[in-house]
């Protein structure tokens, strides 16, 4: 109940109200303290990158290579995407630099081939990612039932 109190009054326009109400609600104080967003950036951090704490969290519970399965598709997508950041670092410099650019994928796949910003292999790993990328984000889509 403290929680959603606290929610409450912080949503208060005024903090002057926030803090008069505060005080009426909990007069001996507040107990509850959420995690601060720092705490929860960095938590995510740990689940979204493969380490010791991800693979210890996540010991025990169902994991599937099946790629029609959603945890499948999710596990296949994440050593990909991993993989190809510093890459999309490097082409999302190159395409802001070349206005001309923005838009279609393999057309700036293949304006930084040509200008040798990228290799064929490094191509081909952020081809992997974004078919991954898509696969993981495809919504209503009813053909592959």
């Amino acid at each position: 109940a403290e929680k959603s109190l606290v929610v409450i009054l912080k949503n208060f326009p005024s903090r002057a109200l926030d803090w008069l109400c505060g005080g009426l609600c909990f007069p001996a104080g507040r107990h509850f303290h959420p995690p601060s967003d720092r705490l929860g950036r960095a938590v995510a951090e740990l689940l979204v990158a493969p380490s010791p704490t991800r693979d210890r969290l996540s010991s025990g519970i169902f994991l599937t290579d099946d790629p029609q399965e959603i945890l499948g598709i999710l596990e296949d997508a994440l050593p990909k995407v991993i993989a190809a950041e510093p890459l999309e670092r490097a082409l999302g410099k190159y395409v802001a630099a070349h206005p001309l650019l923005h838009g279609h994928f393999e057309g700036q796949l293949e304006a930084a081939l040509r200008d040798r910003i990228i290799s064929a292999e490094q191509a081909d790993v952020l081809r992997a990612a974004q078919a991954a990328r898509r696969q993981v984000i495809r919504v209503d889509d009813f053909a592959t039932l």
